[in-house]
């Protein structure tokens, strides 16, 4: 139905779901992306803890496990997106892309127009429903020693264990960049129970001191301060979307080709038939089918996990009876935050020699040569014979001259990383006045002046 082909619909998540038309130029006919999500959890917690009290020391040391149990349907689309590209300029690359002579309107062309003259393709990404498990160990020790009537230190440590998550039928992959692939180049993808022991690399050193401290310089002042570490949770949730855990050799996908398997400008086929798309069936999780590097998105194997350093020293004083004032700095730095969805290559990746040497050519053809984006032989394909089914340009018998250039040319097509890559800092001075008034009246001000 739809007019979308048979073969297209055999594959679509929700089948007889409204098909998404994006025709570029106009509002989308209707649109489901990322808009399809469902959620189940049950989570399960076992703790506990002892203390005790021993002259001027209070001793207290306890554990944690928790199960948490998720099922995550965040399908990308829920049937099937017909995507009009612009196959009405001017002036276009071989690969289809609009060429740097399209400087007026009319040269640039009409999306939609495209679509009304039946190109584009309809495309169905990979959509799996995960059930993912995740684990969690934390054991701790906290203490407070009365070294006197005025001073009382506070001594602690916790170790946080989090292993990477599990799905019940394994139908995850992430990628290690540090190893090579079946194909001769750097970056492997990694199949938990196949290739590699986990979805990420887990860390058993995340151990995180605290230390504290009050002392009573009268009988209306105390100074207070203190020190921690800690780990940021990294295996629960499900991120920003089932593709990170790139699904794509567990479920059928379309490879969209609109200008074939050989880019020479003119598209191929129209949407009717679903000529520029190819139906890639499941692979499973088998490192060396090379039809498992196409477009998508995933976690690194070996990524350590976000941790903050937090401190604090106050100056505590009571002005009266009713009167209390408090001033102080605190401050916190943190590393490798979560950053999603980051640009993983582009032509920034490439040598500095290769770029200043395009830079040229570009310049010497007036800007009407794009050496990056020339055609020339795929190298990841055999000279004779059927291709290789490679996703995205990778399976065509030629590809963009940068693709082969990159530290990881079969991993160019990612759309993005989840990668801890973020950092933190925070200064602040922190002041809060406080009055009590009659008849159980109260004002409590605060100001922060941080950076």
């Amino acid at each position: 139905g739809w007019g979308v082909p048979g073969s297209v619909q055999g594959i679509m998540p929700d089948y007889g779901g409204t098909p998404d038309v994006l025709p570029g130029t106009w509002e989308p006919l209707n649109n489901s992306t990322n808009n399809n999500k469902r959620e189940w959890q049950t989570n399960q917690t076992v703790a506990g803890s002892l203390t005790k009290i021993h002259g001027k020391w209070t001793f207290k040391a306890g554990g944690e496990y928790r199960d948490m149990l998720a099922i995550w349907q965040d399908y990308y689309e829920l049937s099937s997106d017909l995507v009009a590209g612009n196959y009405t300029s001017e002036f276009t690359t071989a690969n289809g892309s609009s060429a740097p002579q399209n400087l007026t309107a009319p040269q640039q062309g009409i999306t939609a127009a495209s679509l009304l003259a039946g190109a584009g393709v309809w495309d169905v990404q990979r959509n799996l429903k995960p059930i993912l498990s995740a684990h969690y160990y934390g054991l701790y020790s906290q203490n407070d020693w009365h070294a006197s009537s005025k001073l009382t230190v506070n001594l602690g440590l916790r170790w946080d264990f989090q292993p990477a998550p599990t799905e019940r039928h394994n139908p995850m992959a992430s990628f290690n960049l540090n190893a090579p692939n079946a194909f001769g180049s750097q970056g492997s993808i990694n199949f938990p129970g196949v290739n590699g022991k986990s979805l990420w690399n887990s860390e058993y050193h995340d151990f995180q001191p605290r230390l504290g401290a009050a002392y009573q310089l009268n009988s209306n002042t105390v100074v207070r301060g203190g020190f921690g570490i800690t780990y940021l949770p990294s295996n629960t949730g499900n991120y920003s979307s089932n593709l990170l855990y790139y699904e794509n050799a567990f479920s059928a996908s379309t490879n969209d080709l609109p200008y074939g398997l050989t880019p020479m400008g003119v598209p191929v086929g129209q949407f009717t038939d679903n000529g520029p798309a190819i139906i890639v069936p499941a692979i499973g999780a088998n490192p060396s089918n090379p039809a498992v590097y196409s477009p998508g998105s995933a976690f690194i194997t070996n990524e350590p996990n976000g941790r903050v350093m937090q401190w604090n020293v106050m100056v505590e004083k009571r002005l009266s009876p009713t009167w209390f004032v408090s001033v102080g700095y605190v401050g916190t730095s943190g590393s490798h935050l979560q950053t999603g969805w980051l640009s993983f290559e582009n032509l920034q990746s490439l040598p500095a020699s290769t770029l200043s040497a395009w830079r040229s050519q570009y310049v010497a053809s007036n800007g009407t040569l794009d050496p990056s984006q020339q055609q020339i032989p795929n190298p990841y394909q055999p000279a004779s014979g059927p291709p290789l089914a490679f996703g995205g340009a990778l399976g065509g018998s030629t590809i963009p001259a940068y693709i082969p250039q990159l530290p990881y040319p079969l991993l160019s097509q990612l759309w993005a990383l989840q990668e801890n890559l973020g950092s933190s800092n925070y200064n602040a001075l922190q002041i809060r006045l406080m009055h009590q008034f009659s008849h159980g009246l109260f004002m409590n001000a605060h100001y922060t002046w941080s950076k």
